[in-house]
Order: C-alpha cells, then sequence, then structure tokens
C-alpha cells in the first residue's frame, strides 16, 4: 500500500513540474498571439483586406488550439 501511495505522489510531483512548466509556456504563447493580432497593418485601408482576412483567420486557429492545450 506504501508503494502505491509513494508511486502516485510520485506521479503527482511530475504533473505538477510539467504544469509549473506549461502554463508559463502558453501564457507566453497567447501573449505573443495577441500582439501579433492587434498590429496595426490589420487597420490600414492600404492593405490587401482578403491577405489581412486570411492572416486573422490563421490566428484564430491557433488561438483555438491554443484554447484546446489550456484544457
Amino acid at each position: 500500500m506504501q508503494n502505491v501511495e509513494q508511486s502516485m505522489e510520485t506521479a503527482n510531483e511530475k504533473f505538477k513540474k510539467q504544469l509549473e512548466q506549461l502554463i508559463p509556456q502558453l501564457n507566453d504563447d497567447v501573449v505573443n498571439l495577441n500582439d501579433e493580432s492587434t498590429d496595426e497593418k490589420y487597420l490600414d485601408r492600404q492593405q490587401n483586406t482578403f491577405e489581412m482576412i486570411k492572416e486573422l483567420d490563421e490566428k484564430m486557429e491557433r488561438f483555438n488550439e491554443l484554447e484546446k492545450r489550456s484544457a
């Protein structure tokens, strides 16, 4: 019984360490994506509208992937 408890504690500690690394990485990815998405070029009427929509669609896909990772 004690070995099972120790094994569970070890697995929990390992999971905790992984989360401690992954959460800041995920936060950084979200901040970077937000910065990219709020670039002033998306408000510039001189830009190709279709290209800007395509880029924003790609960013939305990345956002959705990050959202899934956060779960």
